[in-house]
């Protein structure tokens, strides 16, 4: 996980293990994007989602990851509309 992403999962209140059930319970029509990394350097096999997803009763969270061959890398995780 990237450490901002870290830091912002920590200030809502999130730990790991809650990122992973958001992980394994993510839906196809909550990606609103995807392509290359950014740095195919540093995941030459990789490729990177973006995923909204409706909390009830908050606001909705936004992330960013790069899926790998052997892991995925959280790039962002936030509130949707909240800045980088």
């Amino acid at each position: 996980m990237h450490r901002r992403a870290q830091q912002r999962m920590e200030q809502l209140g999130y730990d790991v293990t809650d990122v992973e059930e958001f992980l394994t319970e993510l839906q196809e029509d909550e990606c609103i994007g995807d392509g290359p990394p950014d740095h195919p350097e540093f995941a030459p096999q990789g490729w990177v989602y973006e995923f909204v997803i409706d909390l009830e009763g908050e606001l909705p969270l936004y992330i960013k990851l790069c899926l790998n061959p052997s892991n995925a890398y959280i790039l962002s995780f936030k509130l949707e509309g909240s800045p980088a």
